[in-house]
């Protein structure tokens, strides 16, 4: 599923199939997303009926951080290899980030679900 991520032209379909897929591995994902190395949201969003946590000006300041984020991880990559995932526990809500190419792919998840669960949710989607 994750090289869907890779290729070279945005194709928006596959990219909003791919989220669909994630968000059916699990029942409580609040949010898909796949952005671009600027950090636009380009394909997918918020599960249907979650109420999101922020405003669209900070979902956009988040995405936008995010992805300043990913470009300070690259510098260290040839010290300690590449980022697999990012995974943040917040108390309102969980977050996984996988930089994949010039592509990052953010996931939240409900606060309930446990850390080992989201980790686990990870390994999965990297599989995939």
């Amino acid at each position: 599923m994750l090289d869907m991520l890779v290729r070279e032209e945005e194709d928006k379909e596959k990219y909003e199939e791919a989220c669909k897929k994630i968000f059916n591995m699990h029942e409580k994902i609040r949010f898909v997303g796949i952005l671009d190395s600027n950090g636009k949201l380009i394909a997918g969003g918020m599960r249907e009926g979650i109420e999101p946590l922020e405003d669209e000006i900070h979902e956009k300041r988040w995405f936008h951080q995010t992805a300043i984020r990913r470009e300070m991880t690259t510098m260290f990559e040839n010290i300690y290899g590449k980022v697999r995932y990012v995974f943040a526990n917040r108390e309102k809500v969980k977050q996984l980030t996988f930089y994949i190419d010039d592509k990052i792919l953010f996931i939240s998840v409900q606060p309930e679900v446990s850390a080992h669960e989201t980790i686990d949710l990870a390994e999965a989607i990297l599989k995939s």
